[in-house]
């Protein structure tokens, strides 16, 4: 152009323009219809976003005409930026703008002039240009995304960088350029999405190493980690900027031994579920579930956790193809890619088979190395766990996920091996008054006298030195076990407790004098959790299941514990728990299995007489006890109720069995017609019960369990032969539990998905109890006129030979060639 360059004026154009809608747009922003300005037209004919859209564009049409004489140029850059996105209007022509430096991917496959230079000054003169980036407070994430493309085509460009499937590798650390900044937006940054990013982007930097090199990797590492403890030792900073280092090294940590997520650490809540073999052996099938979005590498991991198995040392098949899965993109691709691979026929989808893979392994004993050069480092360690007691919720829980990723903190470890002489010598060590710190302590404890390198010498010298006492101590006065991590911390308390008293005799000891107290608390806990959850609040398993294995140990170990049993007002609480809570098996199971052992352990011939008397009101043999608590107050709701527990009636079926026939008379008189009730009740609760099994893989547990608790009562009670609600029992059972099949003209719905009983469980207690009501005459004769229907005129049968031909299943076959009869021996 005479006038000038084109793209200048062009850029010319749009200064003016700005300058022209300034009054508007400042109008419309007053009025609060700023959302709407990109579709107004301010001056002219077009909208706003139209004005923006058609100059840039023409921009790239010149540019791509790659002529040097109208190619764009860095200074043309600038101008745009400052308009554009340092003094923007609206958020309108900074979109654009991003986009179009964006789009310069695209570009960066051809041979535009200069592009390489113009990109690099992009990169170093504008974000790099603190001043031009406002310190990076106002990084928004479209801008850090335009950022990351720039940073990205520069550095390949440069050859630091090669870019993979999923994101890049790094070939030459020393050489990036822009990796500064990344720490100066990571400090200065507000935006928590933009955090989110930077954080993800350093890691991808130090972790996505290509380099074989063990110093080049060993430099990087040692970097990363210097300049991180250089802002976690600096107490000064900003909380949030503390908060997002320490999430950055978390998420380094998490992801040092390889990706384990594809985008980000988060798993996704959809799951795959793989069926994994190792070699030809077929009973070494296991299921494997893994998160959607976990890479095939964190697949690897679960799969040699699951065979205990060297993570290097195996090849993954994929069996539907029939080919190995590349190593080397493990780390790029998410397990989700394997999902069109599966085939339904396939009695297997991964097949394991043996492999050394030498850059595993390498990569391996770097990692390993690196690890034990921190572990050396002990101004690192000390400083994270005395981080520990921090108050900021906002990041102690990453100090505490860090600290456990790390190597153990030998400092810690080392006054725990040496044993201090007395409880002033523990406190020392051991703060009780910080949770995590307590925890940590835990660990370590657990480690030395039950770990796989542990010293049973080290175990009796941590009693005699009042190790033990302390922690009983401890375990009294703990509180707040509302609190999540303090109740964390509990279970693991008891479980370490629970391994002592398992393996030291210590009953009657000097160093267990507060058994008794101890064996309160933990009753007293129980039923405050019972309690909040059946109110609602979510209780972790492990509690319940550590707690009450504390119990039966205590128990077992000091018969004379059995009269705080007996006067626990808890009990109620525990036997309601056992019975009604089928939202949490494994509650009900931890609770229904303490009540059962509670039973056994009193009622051993080892087991003494209570110290205390007992009033005179409660039965001195346990089940009774127990049975007596249930048949007053539980028995009716939890029959009839959609929210027994299957281990529940188990735990009858338990207390049925230890029933003699004077304590059946016994029952009968305090309780006139209890056991017609119940029977009735039983009876009624399988006939009216819903068809839970739908194929022969699920399992009925209600069904099961009233099955056999019916079964055992008939046993005890001969009477009930002759209940009225045996024969339509009866009935039912022959018909729509066994033999009966779905309406042949009709949907099958879960009301006619005829027969109730698939599974092989429910199936055999069916005919259990079956054969347990013919032992009466009367319902022998009956039962046999009925079952001679389902057998003679069953579907099964037919007047073709084709009708009796059985195919051999996967199971059925032999595993070298063809044994046997062609149909099973059916001919």
């Amino acid at each position: 152009s005479r006038e000038g360059n084109i793209i200048d004026l062009t850029i010319g154009s749009l200064e003016s323009y700005l300058r022209e809608i300034r009054p508007a747009v400042e109008e419309a922003q007053a009025k609060g219809k700023q959302e709407s300005l990109a579709s107004t037209v301010l001056i002219g004919r077009y909208s706003h976003e139209r004005n923006i859209e058609t100059r840039l564009a023409f921009i790239d049409f010149v540019n791509q005409i790659n002529d040097k004489r109208l190619v764009l140029t860095f200074e043309q850059v600038r101008r745009l930026w400052i308009i554009c996105v340092k003094e923007a209007l609206t958020e309108v022509e900074q979109n654009q703008l991003l986009n179009f430096l964006v789009r310069a991917r695209e570009t960066a496959n051809k041979k535009i002039y200069n592009f390489s230079t113009l990109m690099k000054q992009i990169l170093l003169n504008i974000f790099c240009d603190r001043i031009l980036m406002d310190n990076y407070t106002k990084l928004t994430p479209e801008i850090f995304s335009t950022f990351r493309v720039v940073f990205e085509i520069v550095n390949e460009r440069e050859g630091a960088i090669e870019q993979t499937r999923t994101s890049f590798k790094v070939l030459k650390p020393d050489a990036l350029i822009g990796v500064e900044n990344l720490w100066m937006m990571l400090v200065n940054a507000r935006n928590e999405q933009v955090l989110a990013s930077v954080r993800n982007l350093i890691t991808t930097v130090n972790l996505r190493l290509g380099s074989q090199s063990g110093e080049v990797r060993q430099a990087a590492w040692n970097s990363f980690i210097m300049k991180t403890m250089d802002i976690v030792q600096n107490r000064s900073v900003d909380p949030v900027v503390y908060a997002n280092v320490l999430a950055m090294f978390k998420s380094f940590l998490m992801n040092f031994d390889g990706t384990l997520y594809v985008d980000g650490d988060i798993p996704s809540r959809q799951q795959i579920k793989f069926i994994v073999q190792l070699k030809n052996d077929e009973k070494s099938r296991k299921k494997i579930s893994m998160p959607f979005n976990a890479t095939v590498l964190n697949l690897r991991r679960q799969i040699a956790s699951e065979y205990g198995l060297d993570p290097s040392a195996f090849e993954i098949i994929i069996c539907s193809a029939n080919v190995k899965f590349p190593v080397d993109m493990e780390e790029e691709y998410a397990v989700s890619v394997l999902e069109a691979h599966k085939d339904k026929d396939q009695i297997k989808d991964i097949q394991v088979i043996e492999g050394r893979n030498s850059l595993v392994a390498q990569v391996a004993q770097l990692k390993e190395k690196f690890k034990s050069v921190i572990a050396s480092k002990e101004k690192i360690l000390d400083t994270l766990f005395e981080l520990l007691a921090a108050e900021e919720a906002s990041y102690v829980n990453d100090i505490w996920d860090i600290v456990n990723l790390l190597p153990v903190n030998k400092k810690v470890r080392t006054q725990l091996e040496k044993l201090p002489q007395d409880a002033e010598g523990w406190a020392r060590i051991i703060d009780v008054t910080c949770p995590r710190k307590l925890m940590y302590c835990l660990q370590i404890i657990e480690d030395l006298g039950f770990g796989k390198n542990s010293d049973n010498e080290w175990s009796e010298s941590f009693i005699l030195r009042r190790g033990f006492s302390f922690l009983v101590t401890t375990c009294l006065q703990m509180g707040e076990l509302e609190k999540p991590f303090n109740l964390k911390c509990f279970v693991t308390l008891i479980r370490v407790l629970t391994s002592f008293v398992n393996g030291f005799k210590l009953t009657g000891t000097e160093y267990f004098k507060n058994n008794g107290d101890l064996f309160v608390k933990l009753l007293q806990t129980l039923d405050q959790f019972l309690v909040a959850l059946r109110n609602g609040m979510e209780v972790p398993p492990e509690f319940f299941n550590e707690s009450t294995k504390l119990l039966v140990a205590m128990l077992k170990a000091d018969n004379a514990l059995i009269s705080l049993v007996y006067r626990a007002p808890e009990m109620r609480t525990l036997i309601q728990c056992g019975l009604l809570q089928k939202k949490d098996q494994a509650v009900s199971y931890s609770i229904s299995n303490l009540i059962t052992q509670f039973i056994e352990v009193i009622m051993s011939p080892s087991a003494k007489a209570p110290k205390q008397p007992l009033p005179a009101n409660i039965d001195p043999k346990p089940h009774m006890f127990i049975l007596n608590l249930i048949l007053k107050d539980y028995m009716e709701q939890f029959i009839a109720s959609s929210e027994k527990s299957s281990h529940g009636l188990i735990m009858l079926k338990v207390l049925f069995s230890r029933l003699t026939a004077e304590e059946i008379r016994q029952i009968e008189e305090e309780n006139p017609g209890v056991f017609n009730n119940l029977c009735a009740l039983i009876c009624r609760e399988i006939i009216n019960s819903p068809v839970i099994e739908v194929s022969q893989e699920d399992r009925d547990n209600d069904l099961i369990g009233l099955m056999g608790l019916l079964e055992k009562l008939l046993t005890l009670v001969k009477e009930l032969y002759q209940h009225p609600s045996i024969p339509s029992l009866l009935d039912y059972l022959i018909g729509p539990c066994l033999f009966k099949l779905p309406p042949a003209d009709q949907e099958i719905t879960q009301q006619n998905n005829f027969p109730k009983c698939k599974s092989k469980e429910s199936r055999k207690l069916a005919f259990e109890l079956l054969a347990t009501l013919c032992r009466e005459d009367v319902n022998l004769a009956s039962c046999v006129t009925q079952l001679r229907t389902p057998l003679i005129q069953a579907p099964w049968r037919g007047t073709t030979p084709r009708d009796w031909a059985v195919t051999a299943g996967g199971p059925e076959r032999g595993k070298s060639n063809y044994v046997g009869l062609k149909n099973l021996g059916c001919t």
